[in-house]
C-alpha cells in the first residue's frame, strides 16, 4: 500500500467487526463526551495517515503545516471543533448515515487542500468521480463513524428539513474555521 490514508478502510471494517465492543464502552459516557472524543480521534488518525503519506514527498505537501507538531495542534482543534458543529445538529435532527456522509463528503470535496481537490475535479471530469470519492471516503471518516456508532443513544429528535444538510455544512465549515483559528493560537503558545 502506497497511500497510509487509505488505512481508514481497513480501520472503517475493524470498527464495523468490533462496533458491539466499542459502543459497550461508549456508553460508559455521557454521549457529548462519546461524541466529540470518537470524532476527534478519528479525525486525528486521518491526519496522521495523511502526515505519513506526505512524509516522503514535502514537494507536493498539502498539510496545514510541514512541523508534525504543529499539524497535529492545529489540525486537532479542526477536528474537535468540527466535530462539535456535527454534533450540534445530530443531537436536533434525526440524520441519517448516507446524508451525513453526503455532507461530511462535500464538505471535505470543497475544503481539502483549500479547495484545490474540487477544482481538479472540474478540471478533469473524468478523473473527479475517482478523486472525489477517495477524499470523501478518507475524509468523512471523522464525521460519520461516530455517528453511525452512537445514532442509537440520541433520543426525540425532529425529523431534518432540506436545509439541515447545508445547515450542516455551514456549521460544519464555521466550526472548523473557528478551530483552525483556535489551533494556531494555542500552536504559538506552547511551540512559539
Amino acid at each position: 500500500m502506497t497511500d497510509p490514508q487509505l488505512l481508514v478502510v481497513p480501520l472503517g471494517i475493524l470498527i464495523f467487526l468490533v462496533a458491539g465492543t466499542i459502543r459497550k464502552t461508549l456508553a460508559k459516557f455521557p454521549l457529548v463526551v462519546a461524541y466529540i472524543f470518537t470524532g476527534t480521534l478519528f479525525g486525528v488518525i486521518v491526519e496522521i495517515c495523511a502526515m505519513l503519506n506526505y512524509a516522503n514527498n514535502a514537494s507536493n505537501n498539502h498539510l496545514v503545516s510541514l512541523d508534525p507538531a504543529t499539524n497535529l495542534i492545529i489540525t486537532t482543534f479542526f477536528y474537535f471543533l468540527a466535530t462539535i458543529g456535527v454534533y450540534i445538529i445530530v443531537k436536533k435532527y434525526s440524520i441519517q448515515v448516507a446524508g451525513l456522509f453526503g455532507c461530511a463528503a462535500f464538505f471535505s470535496i470543497m475544503l481539502e487542500q483549500q479547495g484545490q481537490v474540487f477544482l481538479a475535479g472540474i478540471a478533469n471530469p473524468l478523473f473527479a468521480p475517482l478523486y472525489w470519492g477517495y477524499v470523501a471516503a478518507v475524509y468523512s471518516f471523522f464525521v460519520v463513524v461516530p455517528y453511525w456508532l452512537l445514532k442509537d443513544r440520541f433520543e426525540q429528535r425532529q425529523r431534518p428539513h432540506w436545509w439541515t444538510y447545508p445547515l450542516l455544512v455551514i456549521v460544519m465549515l464555521v466550526c472548523s474555521l473557528l478551530g483552525f483559528v483556535i489551533g494556531e493560537m494555542v500552536k504559538r503558545m506552547v511551540l512559539g
